[in-house]
């Protein structure tokens, strides 16, 4: 190997480049998928939020429910904060 990229310098490059080129590209859209799921979830779990709210002001559930509900969704969105950092680093790509 080393033998062939010696003799043929710019070709052994160019196949590096490329191969390179695809691993990136297969992360990037690795990355993006699991991007829109966990958007996609965050959207779930506002739904079922605010549903549980509803049901919370209507009487349906105990207020002692509702708060844990709250703070356990507030635990999951504070994980999700960081998605824009990531997120940033694909958009100048």
């Amino acid at each position: 190997m080393t033998h062939f990229a010696r003799q043929n310098e710019l070709l052994f490059a160019k196949h590096i480049t490329q191969k390179n080129g695809v691993e990136i590209r297969r992360g990037i859209a690795r990355t993006e998928r699991e991007l829109e799921m966990l958007k996609w979830r965050a959207t779930e779990l506002s739904t079922l939020f605010k549903r549980l709210y509803e049901d919370n002001v209507l009487g349906k559930i105990p207020n002692e429910v509702f708060r844990k509900r709250r703070i356990k969704r507030q635990r999951q969105t504070a994980n999700t904060h960081c998605l824009p950092i990531h997120t940033a680093h694909f958009t100048t790509v």
